[in-house]
């Protein structure tokens, strides 16, 4: 059945034969993820994990019932102190982001086999500290840095292209795209502010209202309706159009995971991988895991089942999770390479 249910999906099919799963109870962990296909539900799962290091990129295949993973394959071509990528489910896409270099590299994802293949590079104002996506899948919002840039690029089957341009005036560096209201959130480092911006179809960005950010970010998250930043200065904090709420996690913050309904919160330390509780937005601290050891990259499977995390030494290490908390360790892969970055992939 699930078999037929991709064959479906793969056709050409009107809209109206395909909608979310509904939620009976308002209240219920309904997942937003789920689909209604000529009555029949199809969940998805997460299939393939995809790990960013410097200049690697590595494919692995999950285990459904462990969490292990199987490497598919590495590539590597034009990746240069890569910082965060994007995953494209329209084009089955990979955006890579370069800190060594003022472009972005483009890679295809056979989402049936977990095979990358390198496919592009786009040229960007200077070199990128991090993305966004729309959630229709045509634009990549891309900022700049100390260069204070926000690159928009038009992305489509060959892989992406310039399309506007806007000069922010200060450093910016996290950002994360809201889809209700069609804004980005971008973090401005020097004034340690928060703005929104509307954009348009060709991706033109207008400056709307603003709130308190952080002086130096790391990574942005978003679950709706929620964004999640990270500070440099050890924070982490949430969002719904204004400061929600603030915790101290000890040390800079790296990528932050957050899982399927909105909690739990994972973020990877330069000492643990820690976990929040997120209610409204509002987070509280609930477990932490690691060893003291320096991680890099993390993400949650669909499911909410797993979590992964690098380790500095070249390990990607699997930990079950039972809601809010940490299980026992699963089973780690060696990886050639430090991992500063992670993405699950989703599919049928």
């Amino acid at each position: 059945m699930k078999w037929v249910g991709v064959l479906l999906l793969s056709a050409t099919i009107s809209c109206q034969h395909i909608r979310e799963k509904p939620c009976a109870n308002p209240q219920a962990l309904c997942d937003p993820n789920a689909l209604m296909l000529f009555g029949l539900v199809f969940q998805p799962s997460t299939r393939y994990l995809l790990v960013l290091g410097d200049s690697t990129m590595t494919s692995y295949q999950v285990n459904p019932s462990t969490g292990g993973l199987t490497l598919v394959n590495s590539v590597g071509a034009t990746l240069s102190n890569a910082h965060s990528a994007v995953f494209n489910p329209v084009f089955s896409h990979v955006y890579v982001i370069n800190q060594g270099g003022s472009y972005v590299s483009t890679y295809s994802i056979d989402t049936s086999t977990g095979r990358l293949a390198f496919l592009q590079t786009a040229s960007i104002s200077a070199s990128g500290t991090d993305a966004a996506l729309e959630p229709g899948g045509r634009l990549l919002f891309v900022t700049t840095g100390a260069n204070g840039l926000i690159s928009t690029l038009r992305a489509s089957p060959s892989g992406l292209s310039q399309a506007a341009m806007l000069n922010a005036g200060t450093p910016v560096s996290a950002i994360a795209a809201i889809p209700e209201t069609q804004e980005v959130y971008v973090n401005e480092d020097s004034s340690a502010v928060l703005r929104r911006y509307s954009y348009d179809s060709n991706g033109n960005l207008t400056q709307s209202s603003y709130t308190t950010g952080c002086l130096s970010t790391a990574y942005a998250a978003y679950s709706a309706p929620f964004m999640y930043l990270s500070c440099a200065a050890g924070q982490l904090k949430s969002y719904n159009g204004y400061l929600l709420s603030t915790v101290v996690v000890g040390s800079t913050p790296a990528q932050i995971a957050v899982a399927a309904d909105g909690s739990p919160v994972l973020t990877a330390t330069s000492a643990f991988l820690r976990l929040y509780r997120s209610a409204g937005g509002s987070m509280t601290f609930s477990a932490s895991s690691g060893l003291n050891t320096t991680h890099g990259g993390a993400a949650i499977s669909l499911n909410g089942a797993f979590a992964w995390s690098g380790r500095s030494s070249g390990v990607v290490e699997v930990t079950p999770m039972d809601g809010d908390s940490f299980l026992s360790f699963g089973p780690d892969v060696t990886a050639s390479f430090a991992p500063v970055y992670m993405i699950p992939i989703n599919t049928l």
